[in-house]
Protein backbone atom coordinates (compact mmCIF):
# COMPACT_ATOMS: atom_id res chain seq x y z
CA UNK A 1 0.00 0.00 0.00
CA UNK A 2 1.30 3.18 -0.97
CA UNK A 3 0.97 6.51 0.92
CA UNK A 4 2.01 10.61 0.23
CA UNK A 5 2.96 12.49 2.80
CA UNK A 6 3.10 16.33 1.49
CA UNK A 7 6.82 18.27 2.37
CA UNK A 8 6.39 20.56 5.39
CA UNK A 9 8.18 23.16 2.84
CA UNK A 10 4.46 22.68 1.23
CA UNK A 11 1.82 22.82 3.46
CA UNK A 12 0.29 26.47 4.27
CA UNK A 13 -0.98 26.95 6.98
CA UNK A 14 -4.76 27.37 7.16
CA UNK A 15 -6.46 30.93 7.31
CA UNK A 16 -8.37 31.83 10.20
CA UNK A 17 -12.06 31.25 9.74
CA UNK A 18 -13.47 32.52 12.77
CA UNK A 19 -16.58 34.64 12.34
CA UNK A 20 -17.40 37.51 14.19
CA UNK A 21 -21.00 37.76 16.11
CA UNK A 22 -22.23 40.05 17.46
CA UNK A 23 -21.59 40.28 21.41
CA UNK A 24 -19.23 37.45 21.17
CA UNK A 25 -15.89 38.67 22.03
CA UNK A 26 -12.87 36.85 21.30
CA UNK A 27 -11.04 35.09 24.57
CA UNK A 28 -8.62 37.94 25.22
CA UNK A 29 -10.89 40.78 24.95
CA UNK A 30 -13.28 42.14 27.78
CA UNK A 31 -14.97 39.37 29.40
CA UNK A 32 -18.82 40.21 28.61
CA UNK A 33 -19.92 37.77 30.72
CA UNK A 34 -19.65 39.77 33.61
CA UNK A 35 -21.42 42.19 31.91
CA UNK A 36 -24.53 40.35 31.56
CA UNK A 37 -27.70 41.44 33.55
CA UNK A 38 -30.10 43.96 33.92
CA UNK A 39 -29.43 47.53 34.63
CA UNK A 40 -32.06 50.64 35.04
CA UNK A 41 -31.57 54.15 35.57
CA UNK A 42 -32.50 57.18 34.62
CA UNK A 43 -31.80 59.45 31.12
CA UNK A 44 -31.78 62.82 30.80
CA UNK A 45 -32.79 64.83 27.78
CA UNK A 46 -32.82 68.40 26.50
CA UNK A 47 -35.96 68.17 24.79
CA UNK A 48 -37.96 65.87 27.35
CA UNK A 49 -38.62 65.22 31.03
CA UNK A 50 -36.41 62.12 30.80
CA UNK A 51 -36.99 58.64 30.76
CA UNK A 52 -36.74 55.68 33.41
CA UNK A 53 -34.99 52.95 31.36
CA UNK A 54 -34.58 49.10 31.93
CA UNK A 55 -32.11 47.45 30.27
CA UNK A 56 -31.48 43.53 30.32
CA UNK A 57 -28.14 42.36 28.19
CA UNK A 58 -28.08 38.58 27.53
CA UNK A 59 -25.18 36.06 26.90
CA UNK A 60 -26.45 35.52 23.87
CA UNK A 61 -25.45 38.97 22.33
CA UNK A 62 -29.43 39.95 22.24
CA UNK A 63 -30.61 42.62 24.57
CA UNK A 64 -34.08 44.61 25.58
CA UNK A 65 -34.63 47.81 26.86
CA UNK A 66 -38.15 49.70 27.87
CA UNK A 67 -38.37 52.98 28.34
CA UNK A 68 -41.02 54.87 30.29
CA UNK A 69 -41.23 59.03 30.62
CA UNK A 70 -40.20 61.02 33.60
CA UNK A 71 -43.02 62.34 33.99
CA UNK A 72 -45.70 59.81 32.55
CA UNK A 73 -46.54 61.36 29.78
CA UNK A 74 -46.35 58.57 27.78
CA UNK A 75 -49.11 55.83 27.39
CA UNK A 76 -47.15 52.70 27.13
CA UNK A 77 -43.62 51.84 27.57
CA UNK A 78 -41.20 52.27 24.70
CA UNK A 79 -39.91 48.31 23.67
CA UNK A 80 -36.72 48.06 21.83
CA UNK A 81 -34.40 44.87 20.91
CA UNK A 82 -31.53 44.15 19.04
CA UNK A 83 -27.76 43.17 19.67
CA UNK A 84 -25.18 44.32 21.74
CA UNK A 85 -21.30 44.49 21.45
CA UNK A 86 -18.30 45.74 23.44
CA UNK A 87 -15.90 48.10 21.76
CA UNK A 88 -12.53 49.99 22.18
CA UNK A 89 -12.97 53.80 22.75
CA UNK A 90 -10.39 55.94 22.74
CA UNK A 91 -9.76 55.33 27.01
CA UNK A 92 -12.81 52.80 27.83
CA UNK A 93 -14.77 50.16 26.90
CA UNK A 94 -17.78 50.93 25.03
CA UNK A 95 -21.33 49.19 24.87
CA UNK A 96 -22.98 49.74 21.55
CA UNK A 97 -26.98 49.03 21.56
CA UNK A 98 -27.60 48.16 18.12
CA UNK A 99 -30.76 47.86 17.38
CA UNK A 100 -33.51 45.74 14.99
CA UNK A 101 -35.32 48.46 13.99
CA UNK A 102 -32.79 50.17 11.45
CA UNK A 103 -34.37 53.35 12.04
CA UNK A 104 -33.08 53.44 15.55
CA UNK A 105 -29.99 54.94 16.12
CA UNK A 106 -27.82 53.29 17.86
CA UNK A 107 -27.43 53.40 21.87
CA UNK A 108 -23.01 54.01 23.32
CA UNK A 109 -22.59 53.48 26.90
CA UNK A 110 -18.73 53.78 28.54
CA UNK A 111 -18.35 50.65 30.37
CA UNK A 112 -17.00 52.10 34.16
CA UNK A 113 -17.52 48.55 36.06
CA UNK A 114 -19.33 45.65 35.40
CA UNK A 115 -22.43 47.59 37.03
CA UNK A 116 -22.57 51.06 35.85
CA UNK A 117 -22.85 51.84 32.58
CA UNK A 118 -23.02 56.14 31.24
CA UNK A 119 -24.91 57.26 28.24
CA UNK A 120 -22.60 58.74 25.56
CA UNK A 121 -23.17 60.17 22.06
CA UNK A 122 -23.68 57.41 18.98
CA UNK A 123 -19.41 58.12 18.44
CA UNK A 124 -18.20 57.33 22.03
CA UNK A 125 -17.67 60.39 22.95
CA UNK A 126 -18.64 62.27 26.30
CA UNK A 127 -22.30 63.95 26.43
CA UNK A 128 -22.69 67.53 27.73
CA UNK A 129 -23.91 66.78 30.83
CA UNK A 130 -22.56 63.26 31.34
CA UNK A 131 -25.10 62.31 34.33
CA UNK A 132 -27.08 59.69 32.64
CA UNK A 133 -26.23 56.34 34.32
CA UNK A 134 -27.24 52.69 34.43
CA UNK A 135 -26.81 50.76 37.27
CA UNK A 136 -26.84 46.86 38.10
CA UNK A 137 -29.76 45.77 39.25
Amino acid sequence: ELSWVAPAAIVAPLPDTTMAVAGVQPPSAFDTKALTGRFSGALTCETCPGRHVSLELRADGTYSQQEAAADGTLAAPIVNSGTWAVEDGDAEKLLRLDPEIKQAPDRVFAIEASNLLRLRNADGTVLAGDDAVLTRQ
